[in-house]
């Protein structure tokens, strides 16, 4: 896991205190999320699989705005990763990413309570609108 906070941006009311947990097993994805999020204001915090992402928001309780979870992983599905981290917190806020906008799983994930998708590939402007949506309408 690691945590990256950037202050050299401006900040809005919307981003100054959110924090994301930004969960893919790229590794070069996640870097690239962290520092295009962080430059946006976010806080960030990654994790390279669901296993690790339940671990990470089960040691801070409550730290978290919003995860955004990649579907497929090794370890634990972001399905499975949801089912978990919602028995850590039944409020959690999940904004979901995948290629295969149409699979079962990925319907089974948003029935169970993720706040929307995201389909991959994506650009940094449409992720941004769509986890401030996330954040506010949520």
């Amino acid at each position: 896991m690691s945590r990256k906070v950037h202050s050299d941006s401006p900040k809005d009311n919307l981003t100054n205190q959110a924090h994301l947990l930004v969960v893919d097993d790229e590794q070069m994805l996640r870097d690239l999320l962290s520092d295009s999020l962080g430059r946006m204001g976010y806080r960030i915090t990654t994790a390279a699989n669901g296993e690790e992402a339940v671990a990470c928001y089960r040691s801070q309780p409550g730290d978290f705005d919003l995860v955004f979870l990649d579907m497929t992983m090794p370890k634990l599905s972001g399905f499975d990763t949801l089912m978990q981290l919602q028995k850590v917190d039944p409020k959690v806020r999940v904004l979901v990413t995948s290629g295969y906008a149409n699979s079962d799983e990925l319907h089974a994930t948003l029935r169970a309570g993720a706040l929307g998708l995201v389909i991959k590939p994506y650009n940094m402007d449409t992720l941004a609108r769509r986890i401030k949506q996330a954040l506010t309408d949520g």
